[in-house]
């Protein structure tokens, strides 16, 4: 009986400390483009909020692809787009972005960088260029990323 209390109030003091961490609103995304073969080969975050930026980074983006895919369409008065290039890194490391919150004064971008998923696998032979490119709500803010 005096365990199941000492549990309880345990529980009720991390349900209690939960309640007190400050909850920061998701600001939802779409991605445009996520994969691991890019033009840019070293490690960049980018916040682009003009279609002449958009189309500069676009061409740096697919100016590796044999048949680079053609521009999406983006629209700026009410849109943003962030993009993130991990460079160059061993083939099997992925990118991506995770999540974004709406913090007091700034947008905090939640970013992964894993390795290969498989540690037992053989050594990766090649490079890849990492990416996650997406589009959403124009924000004044400014822009912070976090590696998760």
């Amino acid at each position: 009986m005096k365990e199941s209390l000492i549990v309880l109030g345990l529980l009720g003091l991390v349900v209690f400390l939960a309640l007190l961490q400050p909850q920061f609103p998701s600001v939802p995304f779409q991605t445009v483009a996520l994969g691991e073969e890019s033009g840019l080969r070293s490690q960049e975050a980018l916040v682009i909020t003009t279609e002449e930026g958009w189309q500069e980074l676009w061409e740096r983006h697919v100016s590796s692809s044999r048949r680079p895919p053609p521009l999406p369409q983006i629209d700026f008065s009410t849109e943003m787009v962030i993009a993130l290039f991990g460079g160059s890194q061993p083939e099997g490391v992925l990118l991506q972005i995770t999540r974004i919150e709406k913090r007091p004064g700034r947008l905090l971008v939640h970013y992964a960088l894993s390795g290969p998923a498989c540690s037992k696998c053989a050594l990766p032979t090649g490079l890849v260029q990492p990416f996650h490119i997406i589009r959403l709500e124009r924000l004044d803010l400014p822009v912070v990323f976090s590696r998760d």
